[in-house]
């Protein structure tokens, strides 16, 4: 990967308020961000709790920002205090001066981390009780006989018998679980820049090849309005969209969108995706993606679909689309065996004396 450079000032933006990398992450769990906001110590505090409601909306927005965002996270989060700071003054301060403010534990929202690292430890959290009673026994143990019990626990044998897999390369076995839904009318509104974004929360500016694309409900919404076979109208209004994604990531944003306060950078946010390189080798695919998905798993079905469009993986003859509306061949399937239910003597479910 390239040399990450010394200093940008955007063109719109001020650069003081550009967010610096950081050396180290040590942040808190999102989800405790958000239930926070559900105590009782906080719903007193709220003047209306439908407001409560949207306060904690905005936090999840935060929480699901692509690390691709992060130049901006200073600026989010004054526009977000701006904005709740005149509906739930006393609230506000007080969730911000937990959360917000001390840049030693505002380190959760989703511009902290890297796509596909953990942001927050619910999963681990709701096993502890049944490793504890069945795995340890709440005792404490030397750690080769922890490590035994452990991996017995996880469904090996001992630790001598655990096999660890390699690291995945460039393809996927079970197209099943991508559920790729996407319409080939996406791949037609795209924009290739070669851009400098930010890939980590632990360094500065990359400049690497980056596709813009427009998110599922943005283009759903643009076929829905103008119709699908309206490919100029289409590209015509998505061509600001993108351009705005743009100004977003790349900290070039012009004072009238700034303007629009905390509400308007999150819908840009959420109009479009960018796909770029993968910051660390040995993923599923071969590039990344600013959205939900991605951030949560690795993977989403904007990069996979992107493999396959380029030929950077190879659909399994089963998955295949493209033999879907073909017409079907006589026989079983090369996979199938025949079954001894006509010719076997079926065996009886039951014993007699």
């Amino acid at each position: 990967m390239s040399e990450p450079r010394a200093k940008v000032r955007g063109p719109y933006q001020d650069a003081d308020t550009l967010q610096a990398p950081v050396t180290h992450v040590s942040g808190n769990c999102w989800v405790h961000a958000k239930s926070a906001i559900d105590k009782p110590e906080y719903r007193k505090l709220f003047r209306a709790q439908d407001n409560r409601a949207r306060f904690k909306a905005d936090v999840i927005d935060l929480a699901n920002m692509s690390v691709v965002v992060r130049p901006q996270k200073k600026v989010l989060l004054s526009l977000f205090k701006a904005k709740w700071g005149g509906l739930e003054p006393v609230a506000t301060r007080r969730w911000c001066a937990e959360y917000v403010d001390d840049e030693r534990k505002n380190m959760w929202t989703g511009m902290d981390f890297e796509g596909g690292t953990p942001s927050q430890n619910q999963g681990l959290e709701s096993t502890n009780r049944w490793y504890k009673e069945d795995c340890t026994g709440y005792q404490k143990k030397m750690l080769d006989d922890f490590l035994n019990d452990h991996f017995s626990w996880i469904g090996v044998k001992s630790l001598a018998q655990a096999q660890f897999p390699p690291c995945p390369g460039h393809e996927i076995d079970d197209f099943r679980k991508a559920q790729v839904s996407l319409g080939t009318l996406q791949w037609d509104v795209v924009a290739t820049r070669a851009l400098s974004i930010h890939v980590t929360p632990l360094a500065g500016w990359f400049p690497m090849e980056c596709v813009l694309i427009l998110a599922n409900k943005t283009i759903a919404n643009l076929t829905r309005k103008y119709g699908r076979d309206n490919l100029d109208m289409i590209r015509a209004h998505a061509s600001p969209i993108l351009q705005k994604f743009e100004q977003l990531i790349t900290f070039t944003l012009t004072d009238e969108l700034l303007a629009g306060g905390f509400d308007r950078l999150v819908d840009i946010s959420k109009s479009a995706h960018v796909l770029f390189t993968r910051p660390k080798a040995g993923g599923a695919t071969t590039k990344a993606c600013s959205c939900k998905d991605f951030f949560l798993r690795g993977t989403c079905e904007h990069v996979l679909a992107w493999d396959i469009k380029n030929k950077k993986v190879e659909v399994p003859p089963q998955w295949d689309i493209t033999v879907i509306g073909t017409k079907a061949k006589r026989g079983c399937k090369p996979n199938a065996k025949r079954g001894g239910a006509l010719t076997e003597k079926p065996k009886s479910l039951f014993t007699t004396a």
